[in-house]
């Protein structure tokens, strides 16, 4: 089996979303149990290892199906165990089977999310729980979320929809005549900094030039305001699903260097 090297920057990402995981078990309201992330992870591992070996002749360990498992442990809730094995089942086939260019169209996680909510949200939905609201914690893990979307170059992305989100709350708020703590009160949760710092600049979907990165991150804000502006719940998740599919669509860049194969992979 080939493992990847220490440098290779989703060990940080996998860093990221493992200490994640661990400041929500440690948390009041995260109501999780221990079936429900062996279920996903298990499910992700497997999978991804065994089509990595039958699709691509490759014996790849399966590094990237971690960030769907501790994903969907971390924004899934559920009292049932069979959402994470199908979360983790069609995240992982929408990796491997719809692809352009070389390279999946959509981040994986949010494809089966999207796919959940739309066919089976009477048994699954999206946490919104603030894990306790310990500012050291969320501290800790904004910082090695960072840490991890900087070494994967991504940074700018982050920044810019995050950026747009908050322009988006003011100006709705001024059309709309709301409070604007109340619209941009997401942005304090746990589920905006995993879709800000994971979901949003996942590499093997997103472009690898600045004008690009900054234009799709200014998309999926822009686009979530909207939605949100509409009363559309779960907004973000429909609008990089919205995004994504979009900048597949465009003619791939020319690259100056080599390319990655972990970011495809």
């Amino acid at each position: 089996m080939i493992f990847p090297s220490w440098r290779d920057p989703r060990w940080t990402g996998i860093l990221f979303l493992g200490s994640y995981t661990v400041f929500a078990l440690l948390s009041p309201g995260f109501s999780r149990r221990p079936e429900q992330v062996l279920t996903g992870l298990a499910v992700c591992v497997t999978l991804d290892a065994a089509l990595h070996r039958l699709i691509w002749k490759v014996p790849l360990f399966p590094l990237s199906a971690f960030f769907p498992a501790f994903g969907m442990a971390l924004m899934c809730d559920t009292p049932l165990v069979w959402p994470y094995a199908a979360v983790g089942l069609l995240a992982v086939l929408s990796k491997h089977l719809l692809r352009a260019h070389g390279r999946h169209i959509f981040n994986p996680l949010n494809f089966a999310i999207v796919v959940m909510l739309l066919f089976a949200s009477a048994d699954m939905r999206i946490g919104d729980e603030r894990w306790g609201g310990h500012w050291l914690g969320t501290a800790v893990v904004t910082t090695l979320g960072v840490v991890s979307t900087s070494r994967s170059g991504r940074l700018d992305m982050s920044l810019t929809y995050a950026a747009t989100f908050l322009a988006g709350a003011a100006l709705s708020a001024v059309l709309m005549d709301r409070e604007f703590l109340s619209l941009a009160a997401p942005a304090t949760g746990a589920i905006f900094c995993l879709f800000t710092f994971s979901m949003v600049p996942d590499p093997a979907t997103t472009p690898d030039g600045r004008p690009r990165r900054l234009a799709y991150g200014l998309s999926v804000g822009a686009l979530e305001t909207v939605l949100r502006a509409f009363e559309v719940r779960n907004s973000p998740f429909y609008a990089l699903f919205a995004v994504n599919a979009l900048f597949s669509a465009l003619p791939p860049e020319e690259r100056g260097v080599a390319a990655q194969p972990w970011r495809y992979r």
